[in-house]
């Protein structure tokens, strides 16, 4: 049996540990969050009313071992200093993406967890879908021949953005980190994974294009709530917390519980009144861009092409593959993926039936096939460990991360990866 503690009760630690419900294998010992309403509410979804309860790292660290295992669910720039605290005092870790800002603290825990014998696994959810693991299996299986280039693409949709990068937690670089680290290192592991190779070196372009004051119109209000066009904007946050009936956006409610913990309109209405999350998304104090292209030149000769913006209406990634044999596209919200080899018929692969009966949950069924395999992996069970993302892997995609804002911040400039500072 294993037993598990989680550090971090927001959406990402209350998440696993309700999808770490279905193992008869595991049980959630311990629980930590700084806002004691949170600690009660994981209490009750955990359906464990004996669990031990902490109000912080500190005061959970002070007992000591507790567990076998501990899930770190903080915010960015906390990953780190935690990780290594738990791995001091003998826990195996798995912990969420990014690790850090700094790609050299990912060498920094490799380093402490062989000096343990401990192990440590990072929340890239993607590697776990079904879906991205059936791309990787047409790429590896070479029916595409080699593969000469790559278009990525993540489409964060509008609702998601402004909640998470223009009103919520992640929406100041130097409080967590930029953009491409918070959101995208996902898909640089993925890249990293897919194709089996380093990145050697790239150019990126990006910035705060338009969620900023110089794109406020006249009538915009510091809140919501004063506007003379609330209820009437796509941006509104009483459209986007509380909803409207007849409002075509998709989606509404959408992200309550950071903003309130619970969703009632009462809680809400408060949070919002003069409150960060009420604020107008033209005259919030966000600074991550809200566009970035990045250029890749791969150690094994593929070029590839990502983008990332806030300007679509749904989430979604596409992935569009070039080979010398064929052609390999996807769409991850409709969970398809189209195999066309040349001078044959073209094939459909429809993953969402897959997904459900093998995975299920968020991130295309990423995020329960995270749990399994974590929770496999800890205890010694067979997993195919090509497919997890251990922390040197993760190194690998934060170094993309960190060369790529370098290349932006310097007006594109070319820049060797693995020479990034």
């Amino acid at each position: 049996m294993l037993k598990v503690a989680i550090l971090g009760l927001g959406n990402r630690g209350i998440n696993y540990g309700t999808l770490l419900l279905g193992r008869e294998d595991a049980v959630i010992t311990a629980i930590c969050d700084l806002d004691a309403e949170r600690v009660e509410i994981a209490k009750e979804k955990f359906k464990n009313p004996s669990v031990r309860t902490f109000a912080s790292a500190h005061e959970l660290f002070a007992q000591g071992k507790i567990a076998d295992a501990i899930f770190i669910c903080t915010q960015d720039r906390d990953h780190y200093g935690h990780t290594m605290q738990a791995l001091e005092l003998g826990y195996h870790v798995m912990v969420e993406k990014p690790v850090s800002p700094n790609p050299q603290h990912c060498l920094d825990i490799e380093k402490k967890a062989k000096e343990k014998n401990l192990k440590v696994i990072v929340c890239h959810v993607l590697r776990y879908s079904a879906f991205y693991r059936k791309i990787k299996a047409v790429v590896d299986s070479g029916a595409l021949g080699n593969i000469v280039a790559v278009r990525h693409s993540e489409n964060v949709a509008y609702w998601h953005f402004i909640h998470s990068y223009v009103r919520g937690l992640w929406r100041r670089e130097d409080e967590t980190s930029p953009l491409l680290m918070a959101k995208c290192c996902h898909d640089m592991d993925l890249l990293y994974w897919i194709l089996g190779s380093r990145c050697e070196s790239l150019s990126s372009y990006g910035d705060l294009v338009f969620f900023n004051e110089k794109n406020a119109p006249e009538y915009s209000t510091l809140y919501c709530e004063d506007c003379p066009k609330r209820g009437e904007c796509p941006y509104d946050a009483y459209l986007q917390y509380l909803g409207r009936g007849d409002h075509p956006a998709p989606k509404f409610p959408w992200g309550t519980y950071p903003v309130a913990n619970v969703g009632t309109k009462e809680r809400l209405e408060a949070a919002l009144h003069k409150g960060q999350y009420g604020r107008c998304v033209w005259h919030s104090d966000n600074t991550v861009n809200d566009y970035q292209l990045v250029q890749m030149a791969f150690e094994n000769g593929v070029h590839v092409q990502f983008s990332v913006e806030a300007f679509s209406n749904e989430n979604y990634r596409k992935t569009h593959i070039f080979g010398a044999k064929g052609e390999l596209y996807s769409n991850d919200l409709d969970e398809t993926i189209t195999v066309q080899l040349f001078g044959k018929e073209k094939e459909v692969i429809d993953m969402s039936l897959n997904h459900q009966d093998a995975y299920g949950g968020g991130h295309v069924g990423g995020d329960l096939g995270l749990v399994n395999d974590a929770v496999d992996y800890l205890l010694g069970n067979k997993v195919e460990e090509g497919n997890l993302t251990l922390i040197r892997d993760t190194y690998e995609s934060h170094k993309i991360v960190a060369a790529a804002e370098e290349s932006r911040k310097n007006g594109g400039k070319t820049v060797k990866v693995h020479e990034a500072k």
